[in-house]
């Protein structure tokens, strides 16, 4: 599926739906019992919760058949329940649950609870975050934008990629085929909900070649913050030191929102927040042009493009370039030590 094209969410159901019926067919859905399950409240509400009221985040190496465990029934009968005591009449009834479901169509089961984790997530998206912002150690009141960016960003690694997938559930192991479906579901969701919060969510679709590198570009194109002439793996060296030189003091994004505006593909990003003053971002990208690791005419039509100040306001290129002239980079320690550090780094690549 291209990037950016709609998807018709019944038609991934209904797709999802037959590759688990033919997967019964072909007995690829196994169920496991061989841990023993016990019933602890506070355990199994954050199960529950994160199970089916929270988008998944975690990837896992892929997979070719299904297996259901039976700590999945009892966290889905317990945590829809409700609190209970070992032992008194829900418990009891609990059981006798868990076991009906046992014996129902594994591919039934499956596909309704991918259904009720859909419905969940949509009808509270800013609630179905917490989870992916606990596990990139995010404040609770972090930008809802910024975190959906960063999830859709997570996702779209994952469906790049052929030796990992989303782990959807806690207790089942879906196929890499069925696993990106939903996944791709849950981007829909997600570009729908940012459309709904910012329709001007800044889009880039590359147009450039390698050759092109230096080319100048109009007011309003969007283009990635640095175009680094190096190898991929290079470029994620010198994008992490750069993140994290500069995270939190300066940028409070996490490093996956950070990368995602110097990968060379279809990207989605928000401006970041400068916390630092108009001089230290100027001197930063003046000095990382001159050691040609920007290649562009003008790096401060790029912060421009892609940073606001620390009052949340649009750079002015033409300010940028002042800015650099009135004191040296010697006056800016930590820049000064950040451009250096980053030249040597880039120094062993040649």
């Amino acid at each position: 599926m291209t990037e950016n094209q709609h998807i018709d969410i019944e038609d991934q159901f209904k797709k999802i739906k037959d590759k688990l019926f033919i997967s019964s067919i072909i007995h690829k859905i196994e169920y496991l019992h061989y841990k023993k399950s016990i019933y602890v409240p506070e355990k199994v509400k954050n199960e529950y919760e994160e199970t089916f009221f929270f988008f998944p985040y975690e990837e896992i190496n892929s997979m070719n058949n299904i297996q259901i465990f039976h700590e999945f029934y009892t966290t889905d009968v317990w945590g829809s329940i409700g609190p209970m005591k070992i032992g008194d009449e829900k418990y009891n009834y609990s059981l006798h649950e868990i076991e009906s479901r046992i014996k129902k169509p594994k591919s039934e089961y499956i596909i309704k609870k991918l259904r009720e984790i859909y419905s969940n997530i949509s009808s509270d998206i800013p609630g179905a975050l917490a989870g992916f912002k606990i596990s990139e150690k995010l404040p609770a009141d972090y930008s809802e934008i910024s975190a959906l960016i960063n999830l859709l960003n997570r996702y779209r690694k994952i469906l790049s990629r052929p030796d990992i997938q989303l782990k959807i559930f806690n207790g089942i192991h879906l196929t890499k085929d069925i696993s990106d479906l939903f996944t791709e579901i849950l981007m829909e969701l997600i570009r729908d909900r940012l459309k709904l919060l910012d329709p001007k969510i800044e889009k880039h679709k590359r147009k450039l070649g390698v050759q092109d590198l230096s080319e100048e570009f109009d007011e309003d194109e969007i283009i990635p913050l640095i175009k680094l002439n190096y190898k991929p793996d290079q470029q994620k060296q010198i994008l992490q030191l750069i993140h994290k030189k500069l995270y939190p003091e300066y940028i409070d994004d996490s490093y996956e929102q950070f990368e995602c505006h110097f990968i060379e593909k279809d990207i989605e990003f928000r401006k970041m927040v400068w916390k630092g003053s108009e001089r230290e971002i100027a001197h930063l990208f003046k000095s990382l042009k001159d050691s040609k690791v920007i290649l562009s005419l003008d790096q401060n039509k790029l912060i421009e493009i892609h940073f606001l100040n620390k009052k949340e306001n649009p750079f002015k290129s033409k300010q940028l370039r002042v800015a650099y002239t009135k004191s040296p980079i010697e006056t800016f320690p930590f820049i000064h030590q950040l451009v250096l550090d980053v030249k040597k780094l880039a120094l062993a690549f040649n």
